[in-house]
């Protein structure tokens, strides 16, 4: 049963001002209307001031979809780079101008009847049973208006724990859907010419589940389109390729190949016989689709529900609209309507980048029609061959060149026989979490980090004997409790963990490899864990999902000689994925066991080049860019300010320095190395920088290595600064941000250094940034945090595609596939994450210097070439 409710506002076509009723309905699943009130508000609106700004905001979406700007299509120089976001910001400002503005038209006296009416309404529905609410008009202006995204409208809705749609309406259809017995999908593969990764029918293939037939027209005459839609009795039409809309704004061109188009009014026979022989959902999967989607809901040709874009749109957005579209409609088999209500959910975290993002896909369905689901196969493939085998009880089977038959009982023996003897010799894993401790694994029986101050982890250390004893109200408890006293990570992780042990929910296992070692300082692996605390915490929350995410915690020392057995023991457990190490030392050594192990591990701060994979079974990827992009910068920026003469410290021998060093003396032309040095704690620091100036050397470039397990890379890198005090510039890979550098130097160390980082928030002021307040705490966005939320969105974001009912050995392997796809992206904290190989295509670095007041110095801000 659906609980409809219908804000008509099709009873003029004046728009100032227009009449508006508010309908109350009831539906059962069929369809049929159980009970109807009418009207029972009703009040005026006034829209006209909003129409010119809509277009306004319409003509800026055309602009920049076309000079492909927000999503990283070209290339632009650096120059350019402020008047892109100059274009954005307007944008932006464009979009909230317009949501204010029909707030403020939704808040008049005129309309306060409708507002009350619905709020009332919503009060007498059980929260158990979903509501549909819809914008019923066959006015052109107000489908261009985002209605759905008014404060009006999310405030109400947001307060309901209920499940809840906002959809548009042409007329009042009413026509009953049956779906084939065999459910059957035309794909119109059309004109995607000039997109960079154009839709291919497997991505759409993937997600019909059997026994669905999937038709696929690639660049079709216009005849042979007119024949398909006509007479093939399809229940779906997807059609993709380049659209535009028609001057009325009622009909629009579909791209059908790179000569002609096809407009729907043109074939409006067709589509009403189509219509007559059982369409359902007709999905347009171009730019202003919109004008095509009102000719083919127009009652004429009445397609029960149609999907279209108001505004032109990048092609990466519409692929991930595609994408997680029929993911929560087929995959989580969820109604059509809360699939794209969850799916412009998704598109919101775009908005960063591309602003109004979210507002571009609509809906038009009939106000009584059933919710559309797709429907699930009456029997699965294993019992379908077994009803086969019970029917036909001879087999017939060739072997040697001969024939021979044999009874079926026989032949269903023989199969049961060989499923039992590959699943005895399969690896049984066990279960994600124990209560041992001291094996540096942890769900949170132990605890790895240690920190300075025991007062803070009482509370911490009695939670995890409760976890160890299996105790979990207990530990919930006390976690709680820790958790009040300190906005701790692994705290967090521990406390949700606890959670989850005390719930019956589906959980997915993920393992986060840390370097909490002595001679590694405290806030690496904080800021690693702080970022997968808050991912997990935010995924969990969302009650939408159908399951929740746990985390098991690992410290491999920063080691290569330790992460060996540890991953070998994680990787014994249900764990479906990785996330780590720090070091690239000690990733290489990771990397090649999770390969073996065919499990995906993601990293967010391993940069070296060793680590770079481009084979089609590699289960390595990272988020951050590689060493050759930083050391390029870094040789870039001591070009820029004429500093041909340099002295390098490196470590030698070590993975991540040696990496390094080997890209910047690859972008090294016309710079010269006057002076070499190792980080060894050999000679004094004041004696080795003497010589350093002595050898004509005009900055200094220090790289060391990642604080690895027998590398003294922190107590000279500080010494170093020290003896400089000041005079020469000093250029450094990420290492160099250390922790203490603000509390130990002042403005005259510290002016002259330059860093290089995989990220910094300096650079995306335009992202809306909510890791910092979420721990309580006023520091910058850490590159590393932000890394490794991204690595973890990975991981979800493609864990989340993985069918629920694989086992693990299988989903394992499905997740590096889906992560390995070429149209596998995420919008992440650092901008969209796409791959290449293991590594991102997108190339980000920063360099960044301290930002000094007075004498002191606090936070970095971006260098100046």
């Amino acid at each position: 049963m659906s609980h409809i409710r219908i804000i008509d506002l099709t009873s003029s076509t004046n728009l100032a001002p227009l009449s508006a009723k508010l309908t109350v309905a009831k539906i059962d699943d069929a369809g049929a209307i159980i009970s109807r009130e009418h009207p029972v508000a009703e009040g005026t609106l006034n829209v006209e001031p909003l129409i010119a700004l809509n277009q306004q905001i319409t003509a800026r979406f055309k602009t920049a979809t076309s000079q492909d700007r927000y999503f990283g299509g070209i290339q632009l120089p650096k120059t350019m780079v402020q008047n892109v976001a100059n274009d954005r910001d307007t944008l932006k400002a464009d979009i909230e101008q317009l949501r204010d503005s029909l707030d403020r038209t939704l808040e008049q006296s005129s309309w306060m009847k409708i507002r009350e009416g619905l709020l009332r309404s919503l009060n007498r529905i059980p929260p158990s049973e979903p509501i549909r609410l819809v914008i019923l008009t066959d006015n052109y202006d107000l489908q261009a208006l985002s209605i759905e995204q008014t404060s009006f409208i999310t405030n109400i809705l947001a307060s309901e724990d209920r499940s809840v749609s906002v959809v548009f309406a042409h007329q009042e259809l009413t026509r009953k859907l049956t779906w084939q017995k065999i459910p059957k999908i035309l794909v119109v593969l059309g004109n995607q010419q000039g997109i960079e990764a154009p839709i291919q029918i497997q991505e759409i293939e993937r997600y019909f589940r059997s026994p669905a037939i999937v038709t696929p027209l690639y660049q079709p005459s216009p005849s042979q389109v007119l024949e398909a839609i006509s007479d093939g009795h399809f229940d779906i039409i997807i059609m993709v390729g380049h659209s535009q809309m028609n001057d009325t704004g009622l009909d629009g061109k579909i791209g059908i190949n790179e000569l002609d188009s096809i407009a729907i009014k043109q074939y409006t026979q067709s589509f009403k016989n189509s219509v007559k022989n059982g369409l359902k959902l007709v999905i347009l999967a171009g730019c202003s689709s919109i004008g095509a989607a009102r000719a083919l809901a127009a009652s004429n040709i009445g397609v029960p529900n149609v999907i279209a874009f108001r505004v032109p749109v990048h092609y990466r957005v519409l692929r991930l609209f595609f994408e997680r579209l029929l993911h929560y409609w087929i995959v989580r088999s969820q109604s059509l309507e809360i699939a794209m209500t969850e799916t412009r959910g998704e598109l919101i975290n775009y908005d960063l980048d591309c602003p109004g993002t979210s507002i571009l896909p609509i809906l038009f369905t009939s106000p009584y029609a059933p919710p559309l689901k797709f429907p699930t196969p009456s029997r699965s493939p294993w019992q379908k061959r077994l009803h086969n085998l019970v029917l036909h009880p001879l087999i017939t089977i060739k072997f040697i060149g001969k024939q021979m038959k044999i009874p079926a009982i026989v032949f269903l023996g023989l199969a049961v026989a060989a499923v039992w003897y590959w699943r005895s010799q399969s690896p049984k894993l066990e279960a994600a979490c124990n209560s041992i401790q001291g094996d540096g694994i942890s769900c949170g029986e132990e605890i790895l980090l240690k920190e300075p101050n025991i007062s803070t982890q009482r509370y911490k250390q009695l939670g995890a004997n409760a976890i160890a004893k299996r105790d979990y109200p207990q530990a919930i408890q006390f976690l709680t409790k820790a958790w009040d006293a300190k906005k701790d990570p692994e705290t967090s992780i521990m406390l949700e963990n606890a959670k989850l042990a005390n719930q019956n929910v589906a959980i997915r296992t993920i393992a986060v490899t840390i370097p909490a070692s002595q001679s590694t300082p405290l806030d690496i692996p904080t800021g690693m864990l702080k970022s997968i605390a808050f991912a997990q915490q935010q995924w969990n929350a969302n009650p939408s999902h159908s399951w929740k995410l746990q985390v098991v915690i690992a410290d491999d020392k920063n080691d290569k000689h330790s992460v060996d057995s540890l991953v070998q023991n994680l990787l014994k457990r249900e764990i479906f994925a990785g996330i780590g190490s720090y070091a690239s030392e000690v990733t290489l050594v990771a990397k090649d066991i999770y390969n073996l192990q065919s499990t995906v591990l993601v990293s967010g701060t391993s940069t070296s080049t060793n680590l770079t994979s481009t084979g089609a079974n590699n289960f390595f990827f990272r988020v951050c860019s590689n060493n050759k992009v930083s050391g390029k910068e870094i040789a870039n920026y001591l070009k820029a300010h004429k500093y041909n003469k340099i002295a390098l410290f490196r470590t030698t021998g070590k993975t991540f320095s040696d990496s390094m060093t080997a890209a910047l003396k690859a972008n090294s032309q016309g710079i010269d190395i006057v002076a070499e040095f190792d980080f060894a704690p050999n000679g004094d620091a004041i004696d080795i920088v003497k010589a350093v100036k002595r050898s004509g050397a005009q900055a200094i470039v220090l790289i060391p290595d990642a604080y690895t397990s027998d590398a003294p890379e922190r107590t000279r890198l500080l010494s170093i600064i020290e003896a400089n005090n000041g005079e020469l510039p000093i250029i450094g890979n990420e290492v160099v941000k250390d922790q203490t550098l603000f509390s130990r130097f002042g403005k005259k160390q510290l002016e002259k250094l330059v860093v290089s980082l995989t990220w910094h928030p300096s650079f995306y002021q335009n992202n809306t940034i909510v890791l910092p307040a979420f721990w309580g705490d006023k520091a910058n966005l850490d590159h590393r945090i932000a890394m490794n939320y991204d690595a973890n969105q990975v991981v979800i974001q493609a864990l989340d595609r993985v069918l629920i009912d694989l086992n693990i050995i299988d989903a394992r392997r499905e997740l590096q596939k889906i992560i390995s796809s070429s149209t596998f992206t995420i919008p992440g904290i650092t901008g969209e994450v796409s791959l290449t190989g293991s590594d991102r295509s997108q190339a980000i670095n920063s360099l960044v210097t301290p930002k000094c007041d007075g004498t002191r110095c606090k936070d970095f801000k971006p260098a100046i070439f």
